[in-house]
């Protein structure tokens, strides 16, 4: 007879369901064999190695996991010989109703009887499996029919219709030593510790519990008391010198209470987390660490120098990994003990957000440490180190012996021994905030110890407007940055300090009843949320007003930054931009650049004084990419001119554009210049670039050309002044790039460079 074919429907339903399995190379294979979903609702887990048998091991498992699991969330589980977890569970209530309903379950014995009976007739040819599916519906209509329990038909399915009703139905078949090798590290740490000790203590008991409580709780098995009991007696049989009175105290045993109070975190837990999404749910930046993530993580735990790998899950819980840590130590007083990250504790509110943010980073790792006691902590946090201290320290040894043999000290080790000093002032207390005072003191101690330092380069407190600067500024502005970005210290956004005359000038606005232009806007506030697009036509409206506080010098750049402190944000970006446009509607973009920047790089070939101009043409024709490409040419700009008078080429192309190879090269090169654009470039790609504008506010990015875009956009919103040593290269990207005409002051070499461009086609 002609086997029908699969409707193309069905095949297309049954290729989008393999291709979320990744494996989609089976699906030939399964329309010649007439598998559609419908067959795979009915498969058996004997049937997968008849029909993969030719694809190796791992194609068969990774098949079996993902139909189990979708055959778990259709409410149709796949059959397994070995272990029967779709087989159902009866309480002793349950067991009671069917012994009362004996009479009921005969006749539904009688009529299972008669309808196999019945089958017997059927030809030979026909398929076993279509006869069982008959069978069992006949059956569920006999027995709704009979009013008989959904227990009393799973029951009479396993069961022959001889079984005595002293057995009504037979749990899954329970192996422990499955369930603790599939269980790391503790699983396996456990099998190992109990063949060398013969016995196990208290914590490993402890250990052993949990490891079973997780297994069952991240393969989503269920657990009542008789499966408790069985699993109690199955660690008897398997680790003999155990006693029962250890792992049940009271009726219901220690397995069963942990895995409830485990249910019970899981519920808690998932109702703050809905009511905090219903909270956020109208600002229109969501967090990355709000991603579902429905996996286990492997944290690198480290205690005493022995690191090990801990496993949490779902929901992701403080108590949950410090507890499971502290087992795997060896650790009796969990409560003494808490988590650090690099020599910083972590908060039990902000666990889960730091966990899901870098635990992708190879090197994330987290220590158990005990609490240190308040008083030392209080005692300790308010230390400065003095000069006999700096000199005990181990990591400035190094710089004590270039002082000793009578050398100054570099720029990169400056940078070295603020952070160093920093990073000892903030290590105990990472919300311990610096003040000048504090700062003068370490400045003066660093150079009582090293002779030839001056204070100045280390810091220089805030005069006149300018803000403070310095060595030990910067380190202690980054230290708070990464602390910040890291979730350990809560960001603090106040009001600066306002100077003397700065006070009689905000009096003088008071007595006279005039405003401060001066003082922050409440509706353009960094802390404000609102809906971007209300935003954005609100600062639209506002722009003529904005623009002649700038243009009349009523605010300088600094402190339009800090009215309009919104700006410092990622918001702050999509508002220069708007104020860009309705400053100049028929402005140019970036994609300009990308049309003739292999105008720029074929000018510059000639030049071979430079061995970094030849490296950065060899790279640039090497690469297929086109952005990366343009992004290389941008270190061409300089060269493209004739002369200069005062600097030479590479100075004005690093004060325009500095490149670096390493993040530790680009903290360890200080303060940026304001006006500067620093990128890194490692791998044949450009993996980080920022910009600093006045005020010291740094904008960050992952592609050079959106850096450049950007930094021009606040250049002209907040009408800066370019930097004279690279005056040339910025008006070549004014104009050459964005289009933008120079009304006044545009020198001489930017129109005869743009012509020669033209022309460079022609000349090669």
């Amino acid at each position: 007879m002609d086997v029908p074919e699969l409707t193309e429907d069905s095949i297309c339903r049954l290729a989008q369901l393999l291709r979320k399995w990744r494996l989609d190379f089976l699906l030939p294979q399964f329309v010649e064999e007439k598998i559609d979903e419908e067959v795979l609702e009915m498969i058996d887990a004997s049937h997968i190695n008849i029909l993969l048998h030719k694809y190796p091991m791992g194609v068969q498992i990774r098949f079996t996991h993902y139909l189990s699991n979708w055959r778990k969330s259709i409410g149709k589980p796949l059959r397994s010989i070995e272990f029967n977890e779709f087989e159902p569970y009866l309480n002793s209530k349950e067991i009671y109703e069917f012994c009362s309903r004996s009479q009921t379950s005969k006749n539904y014995e009688m009529s299972i009887t008669n309808q196999e009976s019945s089958m017997k007739s059927l030809s030979d040819n026909e398929d076993e499996s279509t006869c069982t599916n008959d069978i069992h519906t006949i059956a569920v209509e006999n027995a709704s029919n009979a009013n008989l329990s959904f227990e009393t038909e799973v029951i009479k399915e396993i069961h022959s219709p001889t079984t005595s009703l002293q057995k009504p139905y037979s749990r899954p078949k329970l192996d422990l030593e499955e369930i603790l090798i599939n269980s790391p590290p503790n699983g396996p740490d456990l099998i190992q510790i109990y063949r060398k000790q013969k016995h196990f203590t208290h914590l490993d008991r402890k250990r052993l519990v949990g490891a079973i409580v997780n297994y069952y709780l991240e393969c989503k098995l269920p657990m009542d008391l008789n499966t408790s009991y069985d699993l109690e007696n199955a660690i008897l049989i398997m680790f003999p010198n155990e006693s029962l009175k250890m792992y049940r105290n009271s009726r219901h045993g220690k397995i069963f209470n942990r895995y409830n109070r485990e249910k019970l975190k899981e519920k808690e837990c998932e109702q703050q987390c809905s009511e905090k999404t219903m909270e956020d749910s109208g600002d229109i930046y969501e967090d990355e660490t709000t991603t579902h993530i429905d996996h286990d993580i492997l944290i690198q735990t480290i205690f005493e120098g022995q690191k090990k790998f801990t496993k949490i899950r779902s929901p992701f819980l403080y108590c949950s990994y410090l507890t499971t840590s502290c087992e795997m130590f060896g650790i009796n007083k969990i409560s003494d003990y808490c988590i650090f990250l690099n020599g910083y504790e972590v908060e039990e509110d902000r666990f889960k957000s730091l966990i899901l943010k870098f635990y992708k980073s190879p090197t994330f790792s987290l220590e158990l440490m005990p609490k240190k006691k308040s008083l030392d902590a209080k005692l300790i946090s308010n230390h400065l180190p003095n000069v006999e201290y700096i000199r005990n320290m181990p990591t400035i040894q190094p710089l004590l012996k270039i002082n000793e043999r009578g050398e100054q000290l570099q720029n990169r080790h400056r940078t070295t021994l603020a952070k160093i000093l920093i990073d000892e002032c903030l290590k105990l207390n990472p919300e311990r905030i610096l003040k000048r005072p504090a700062f003068l003191m370490l400045a003066e101690a660093i150079c009582k110890t090293f002779r030839n330092e001056v204070t100045s380069t280390y810091f220089i407190p805030c005069r006149n407007g300018k803000p403070a600067r310095g060595k030990l500024w910067s380190a202690y502005i980054n230290k708070r940055s990464l602390l910040c970005a890291t979730g350990l210290v809560v960001r603090r956004r106040c009001q600066k300090r306002k100077l003397s005359a700065d006070s009689r000038n905000h009096d003088d606005y008071e007595v006279h009843g005039v405003p401060n232009p001066t003082l922050e806007s409440a509706e353009f506030s960094f802390n404000r949320n609102c809906d971007l697009k209300s935003l954005l036509h609100r600062w639209k409206e506002t722009h003529d007003q904005r623009r002649q506080e700038l243009m009349l010098n009523q605010l300088t750049p600094e402190e339009y930054m800090i009215k309009y402190s919104i700006l410092q944000s990622e918001k702050g970006i999509h508002l220069v931009e708007v104020d860009v446009k309705q400053l100049y509607p028929v402005m140019g973009n970036i994609d300009n650049w990308l049309i003739f920047y292999h105008k720029v790089v074929d000018k510059t070939r000639s030049v071979r004084k430079y061995k970094h101009v030849t490296r950065i043409i060899e790279q640039i024709d090497g690469s297929m990419d086109t952005r990366y490409c343009a992004s290389l040419a941008l270190n061409l700009l300089a060269y493209m001119f004739s002369s200069f008078p005062r600097c030479s080429k590479p100075e004005i192309q690093n004060r325009f554009l500095k490149e670096f190879k390493s993040f530790e090269e680009l903290s360890s090169d200080g303060e940026p210049e304001e006006l500067q654009i620093r990128y890194i470039h490692q791998n044949q790609r450009i993996v980080y670039a920022d910009f600093t504008i006045p005020g010291g506010y740094t904008f960050k990015f992952g592609d050079l050309l959106e850096a450049l875009t950007h930094c021009f956009h606040y250049i002209m919103a907040l009408n800066l002044k370019y930097p004279k040593i690279c005056l040339c290269l910025w008006q070549f990207v004014q104009v050459a790039i964005f289009q933008i005409d120079i009304e006044s002051g545009q020198l001489p070499q930017i129109e005869s460079s743009i012509n020669d461009l033209q022309f460079v086609d022609a000349k090669l």
